[in-house]
């Protein structure tokens, strides 16, 4: 089902077979985003194969045009299509991976962190009040710009845009981690 109407259908005659729990929750999902399916559909529709297909360079050139694209349609969708283009989920997402980090001991006011496929730079974001540097790379110029944006009061993060092929635009032995 590509619209809510035709998944809306689809999830009330799995109900009527009895298949309920899952389906009571992926109903909820479609009542409380009903545009969020939209965005996953054509966030899926920029995925060209073919150009996956290619030798490395044009592949990434194929990735990066490919998320320069789903910035267009949602900056969070297009880093997570779980959440369904909604900042909130992809914040409480974000708010998880950092605590987790924290726990772990994987993250303190001392460490070098790079986020290797920032996107928007949510996790930059958060990361940046928290340790002494985070620099995040990506392929998409589109997500680096929103990066920048998302980043720009956080004077100890640094966003780059790489080709993908390696990390030689960075210095090396910088960092304690890369997410």
């Amino acid at each position: 089902a590509t619209n809510p109407a035709a998944l809306a259908a689809a999830l009330e005659a799995a109900a009527a077979a009895g298949e309920t729990p899952r389906l009571d929750a992926l109903r909820q999902l479609a009542e409380t985003h009903p545009q969020g399916w939209q965005t996953v559909h054509d966030i899926m529709a920029i995925a060209d194969h073919a150009a996956l297909a290619a030798d490395p360079e044009k592949r990434m050139a194929a990735v990066a045009r490919m998320f320069d694209a789903a910035v267009a349609i949602s900056p969070e969708a297009g880093v997570a299509l779980y959440s369904l283009g909604d900042a909130e989920a992809l914040g409480t997402a974000t708010a998880e991976i950092v605590a987790w980090l924290d726990r772990w001991h994987l993250i303190d006011a001392a460490s070098r962190v790079l986020d290797l496929g920032c996107g928007e730079g949510k996790l930059l974001a958060a990361l940046g009040p928290r340790v002494r540097s985070a620099w995040g790379v990506d392929v998409s110029p589109a997500m680096v710009a929103e990066a920048d944006r998302r980043c720009a009061g956080l004077r100890n993060v640094r966003v780059r845009q790489i080709g993908g092929l390696d990390l030689a635009p960075l210095p090396d032995e910088s960092f304690d981690l890369v997410v």
